[in-house]
């Protein structure tokens, strides 16, 4: 098989498959790490198929890399993984998806393919922070976020980042989502996608097992996001969560 650079087909097979979806800063990287360190509320840990806990994730931006979780931050199972218990872990930005652009179509193909990919279980994990919530994560990590530490690549982060204040599509994006009715549209053309999806990967599959559930950010004491659920259901979008 071939893969492109908007056009990603994936090269194996899979048992289980978790799709992060939200918006550009919603907290999917953070949400992965949550489920690396298992810090993620119990509802959404007892569903998830063990393979999952140590799985590379992946974006569709970048096909062909495999991002791994560190070695020393993931519980490793007391039994050896089965060869043929893998998973996936699938970060999904609602920024690609645009109902009326020409790549809505593709966009179906695309997680039409890795859903066709998977043969046993997919989770579908929705990030929905409220609008005025994700403006300001979004805000922080384009104009604040630093790497800890210091040294050459701490100072040449730090110039990227300052950076961001030349892109306009960057301070769109931010008024956007701060002014606008732009997320709670995101949220209604994915939840509608979505599951649209999943009919499709059902019906080709008549074994594979779908839960889906909506989660939201918050800080804990210790300041530490962490993320409760909204809403779950098995097999249709939890599309009634209001923002």
């Amino acid at each position: 098989m071939t893969s492109s650079a908007t056009e990603p087909v994936p090269e194996d097979t899979w048992s289980s498959l978790l799709i992060v979806a939200g918006p550009s800063g919603s907290g999917k990287t953070t949400f992965t790490q949550g489920l690396y360190g298992r810090r993620l509320p119990p509802q959404i840990l007892s569903i998830l198929p063990q393979c999952l806990f140590y799985a590379p994730n992946m974006d569709p931006k970048f096909p062909m890399r495999l991002n791994r979780p560190p070695s020393e931050s993931t519980p490793r199972l007391s039994v050896p993984e089965k060869p043929q218990e893998q998973g996936r872990i699938l970060h999904y930005s609602l920024n690609r998806l645009e109902k009326d652009s020409p790549g809505y179509r593709r966009e179906a193909l695309l997680l039409q393919r890795y859903l066709h990919s998977t043969k046993k279980t997919v989770v579908v994990v929705t990030i929905h922070p409220d609008r005025h919530s994700l403006a300001k994560q979004y805000g922080k990590r384009l104009f604040f976020d630093r790497r800890p530490g210091g040294g050459p690549d701490n100072r040449l982060y730090e110039l990227k980042s300052m950076l961001q204040f030349l892109k306009v599509s960057k301070i769109a994006q931010y008024f956007a989502y701060r002014f606008t009715d732009k997320v709670p549209r995101m949220y209604r053309e994915w939840f509608s996608f979505i599951d649209s999806v999943l009919q499709l990967a059902s019906a080709s599959n008549s074994s594979l097992s779908c839960h889906r559930f909506v989660v939201e950010p918050y800080l804990t004491g210790t300041s530490e996001k962490a993320f409760r659920v909204l809403s779950s259901s098995p097999g249709q979008a939890a599309s009634s969560v209001s923002r």
